[in-house]
């Protein structure tokens, strides 16, 4: 067993453990008496093809129901009567299932994910049963139009990169999603050296349980060629259903988590939502009256990463609202030091709470120990310091300027064009 320590701050500790199966568990000990129970498996829709995408959400379904040894059922009372909440979540990158509990309930927490981590039953039954819901969950987000929009721009402007596959996959694949393909994808990817076990709360030596229950055996996972991917303007109107407002979201090339300017892209994004003499939801909604609501999302992953602003407007407004939204982002080639410096104080501050509220914290180090941004964070508060204007307007007119994608929704009756 490798051990390794580290303070973080004073309400929490940091303990990292590498068990001989290649798991890794992190044990995030403070003061709480409910414990969160986290099992995240390096694996998403990224890891997938065109042919078995959707793969890994649909996965996330059916392990929670049940074992040969533990039946759904029997999960669902067990956790209830425990006063127990349960879930998971797929990502492009990853997969989690946790269980949140009462202290003293924190072994058979551990036993239970174990067991639908290593012993899922594929009943066939089960599996058409899922289909429904999960195509229910498909067209329940294709309803959603911020939803949608946010899907289809990532699909355009990453382009054939496995980034671009939706996370829940298509409605083609998941009708026909099969029990061999659910088993091959598990097998590859389901194995200890490919997950990190994180624990919160006040226990002593929680690693004892995660090695008595976590039992199987490592192998060899296929290995994700990350490669940055080629952006291409664009400019896309789709039609939409049942809509009433016409939805806009415009995608900007960003950069990876662990690039030099990422801070930079974190101090634009605080500045676009919440900056004085820069600010969208200022510019477009209080000034203009174009929108009810406005943001900017600067998105970050291993081999790339983007900048996203969606927005909704009458669709005679559509490129006045565009317009507005460019010009706001000109703005960033004057940036002033004053405007620049409230972006760096509330990236300080939003990085000295992640370290403070525990779930804030469990996120971090999740994506910390799979992607290794362990380094990269450790640098966060000199990173974000030593942020100057001179370098937020060069990201201003590097990214800005140039290629971006931009995503139209409108209502149905209209004409839509590519």
């Amino acid at each position: 067993m490798i051990i390794a320590k580290m303070v973080v701050t004073m309400k929490s500790e940091i303990i990292r453990k590498t068990l001989s199966n290649g798991l890794r568990i992190i044990h995030i000990k403070n003061k709480m008496n409910n414990v969160n129970v986290t099992v995240s498996v390096k694996v998403g829709s990224e890891n997938e093809t065109k042919e078995n995408n959707g793969v890994s959400h649909f996965l996330e379904h059916m392990l929670w129901h049940g074992t040969p040894n533990l039946t759904e059922e029997k999960i669902r009372t067990e956790l209830k009567d425990k006063k127990a909440n349960y879930n998971a979540n797929t990502s492009f990158k990853k997969t989690s299932y946790y269980i949140g509990s009462p202290k003293r309930h924190f072994e058979r927490s551990v036993q239970i994910l174990a067991e639908i981590i290593q012993n899922p039953e594929f009943d066939e039954k089960k599996i058409e049963t899922e289909k429904n819901i999960i195509l229910d969950e498909y067209k329940h987000h294709k309803d959603n139009p911020n939803y949608f929009i946010g899907e289809l721009l990532v699909n355009k402007l990453f382009k054939d990169h496995p980034i671009s596959k939706p996370i829940i996959g298509t409605q083609e694949n998941i009708e026909h999603m099969s029990k061999e393909m659910l088993l091959k994808h598990y097998s590859d990817y389901y194995v200890p050296n490919n997950m990190v076990i994180t624990i919160v709360g006040n226990l002593k030596g929680p690693e004892q349980f995660i090695e008595k229950y976590f039992t199987f055996q490592p192998k060899q996972v296929p290995i994700l060629d990350l490669v940055e991917p080629i952006f291409n303007e664009q400019k896309i109107t789709q039609v939409g259903k049942n809509i009433k407002a016409t939805y806009i979201a415009l995608g900007f090339p960003g950069v990876c988590k662990t690039h030099k300017d990422m801070y930079i892209f974190e101090a634009i994004n605080y500045t676009l939502n919440s900056g004085k003499d820069i600010n969208l939801l200022e510019a477009i909604r209080h000034k203009m009256a174009l929108t009810y609501s406005i943001s900017a999302n600067n998105t970050n992953f291993q081999e790339t990463g983007f900048l996203a602003i969606s927005t909704s407007t009458n669709k005679e407004k559509v490129d006045e609202t565009i317009d507005l939204i460019l010009l706001e982002l000109k703005k960033l080639e004057t940036i002033k030091a004053k405007e620049l410096n409230l972006a760096k104080k509330f990236l300080l501050k939003v990085h000295k709470i992640s370290n403070q509220i525990s779930f804030l914290l469990e996120e971090v180090v999740i994506q910390n120990e799979l992607y290794g941004y362990w380094g990269e964070y450790e640098e966060a508060v000199n990173k974000i310091k030593a942020i100057t204007v001179e370098d937020v307007r060069r990201i201003a007119k590097q990214y800005f300027n140039k290629i971006h994608t931009t995503i139209i929704l409108e209502q149905e009756n209209l004409e839509s064009s590519n």
